[in-house]
């Protein structure tokens, strides 16, 4: 069964369009790792592997000539931006059309991070936040705001573990993340236009590190 990925297709706005890499290049990736790759994985780099602005804005989705397996038998597929985390699929499971997803900081131990499809639309997720052309951030915001954030923007049902992230939104315009961590809690926030940006400005009344595009 293929995957659409509606989730990301509305979120980005390219509707049926596709942006996707050559099919003969993961038939290549597929000979040279002497495996078959999982049918999500395949569909995501058909329909949206070519997307910059989804797969290389802060992390990285590696291109299927790219792919390679850890030492323990984790196939890696996409990179935190400074490589302080990389997600992989055990080659047991490769088999499988939406197999776990698993993260880890040195490669050598590891947490169950979503099911592959999940995965791909929590990480497009946090893409958009520095994708979206207007954003802004704050360190360590006030529990006042959290409140309104969570009050007034619906929860998306999409998470990733890096940076324990939590997801807002009322609709495709607009996202909020939460970056929690025990000492504090970051928000970022990203618009598709500079009214809704200036709306959220005005609604959370924060005292932002970064506002764009003053700070620019």
């Amino acid at each position: 069964m293929h995957k659409e990925f509606k989730e990301i297709r509305d979120l980005y706005g390219i509707g049926e369009e596709n942006y996707g890499v050559p099919e003969k290049e993961i038939a290549e990736a597929e000979e040279k790792l002497s495996v078959r790759l999982p049918q999500v994985l395949k569909d995501y780099y058909l329909q949206l592997g070519g997307h910059e602005a989804i797969n290389q804005t802060q992390d990285s989705l590696l291109l299927p000539s790219q792919l390679y397996f850890s030492e323990d038998g984790h196939l890696i597929f996409y990179a935190e931006n400074q490589a302080v985390a990389v997600w992989g699929i055990k080659k047991a499971d490769l088999t499988q059309e939406n197999p776990p997803v698993y993260m880890t900081y040195d490669e050598e131990e590891w947490t169950d991070d979503n099911n592959l499809y999940d995965f791909f639309v929590a990480a497009a997720y946090l893409q958009s936040i520095f994708a979206f052309p207007f954003n802004a951030n704050a360190i360590d915001v006030a529990p006042e705001t959290i409140r309104k954030v969570k009050e007034n923007h619906r929860e998306v049902m999409f998470n990733t573990r890096l940076w324990s992230v939590e997801f807002h939104q009322n609709d495709s315009e607009e996202i909020l993340a939460l970056l929690k961590s025990e000492e504090q809690t970051d928000l970022f926030v990203a618009a598709k236009t500079l009214t809704r940006l200036e709306q959220l400005d005005n609604e959370l009344e924060t005292d932002w590190d970064y506002y764009s595009p003053e700070d620019e």
